[in-house]
């Protein structure tokens, strides 16, 4: 069978065409359409992201630990099993 070289050519470029496609679509939708919230900020370190010095860089109140825990008194069980959990030291 005889396939003409501008069709074998066109199939080598279907990848990189593809993706380039695929990403200005993506883009050019997220332009038009942005994801509601996007950019928002929470007024507070609620899950201790930052240290503290972090945290007054960027505007945010630091964490000030868990409702009811000492964060001095905490302590990670389970490293490497995929679910940590707090516990008290008491």
């Amino acid at each position: 069978m005889n396939v003409p070289q501008a069709c074998t050519d066109l199939y080598y470029l279907a990848y990189p065409l593809g993706f380039v496609v695929s990403f200005l679509t993506h883009w050019a939708l997220n332009a038009a359409f942005p994801a509601p919230g996007l950019g928002a900020v929470d007024a507070e370190d609620y899950y201790g992201t930052f240290t503290e010095h972090e945290a007054v860089n960027l505007g945010v109140d630091p964490n000030e630990g868990l409702d009811g825990v000492d964060a001095a008194q905490t302590v990670w069980r389970g490293e490497g099993t995929g679910e940590p959990r707090i516990t008290s030291k008491v």
